[in-house]
């Protein structure tokens, strides 16, 4: 019970640091320094390719799903989503989004313990390691069948776009 509360405090303070950045969704291909916002990083996913160049990490969308794929990120958090599932702003019973989130990247401090659940460690470099969280909760409409089918459908690249990750 404490791990889910934790895991879930987590994941609100990821997305509530998510809200003040910059937004590339949409417009993801045209992410550029002249389009950042106030404390965004200069990102940028051109032809498929991300690169945070706050932290100078890199990953490689799929072509298969890059028009699916839309990266929102701050200077130092990125969550990725399926695009169509993000725009749709469904709601569930309770007033709680879909957010179509497929996972969220951002930069620790390598003596820094992690503590909750559904998380990998993407890379290390001298100062940080870079960890992905998977969401905890339902990201889509189980009753909407389009919206089920458009994410499990890029959530099956996600594990490609998880490996292509490196640093510098």
């Amino acid at each position: 019970m404490l791990k889910k509360v934790i895991s879930l405090i987590t994941s609100a303070a990821i997305m509530a640091a998510v809200l003040v950045g910059c937004s590339c969704s949409g417009e993801t291909q045209k992410a550029t320094s002249s389009g950042a916002t106030p404390n965004a990083v200069n990102n940028s996913a051109v032809d498929g390719n991300y690169v945070n160049e706050n932290y100078k990490y890199k990953l490689t969308i799929p072509s298969e799903v890059k028009d699916e794929i839309s990266i929102n990120g701050n200077d130092s958090i990125v969550t990725i989503y399926n695009k169509y599932v993000k725009e749709l702003n469904a709601k569930d019973e309770k007033g709680n989004k879909y957010e179509g989130k497929l996972g969220t990247i951002w930069a620790e401090n390598l003596n820094s313990t992690i503590s909750f659940d559904d998380y990998v460690v993407l890379g290390k470099d001298s100062n940080r390691q870079y960890v992905f969280q998977y969401p905890a909760e339902q990201q889509y409409d189980p009753k909407d069948k389009k919206a089920k089918e458009n994410y499990e459908h890029t959530k099956k690249y996600l594990q490609e776009i998880l490996d292509s990750f490196s640093v510098g």
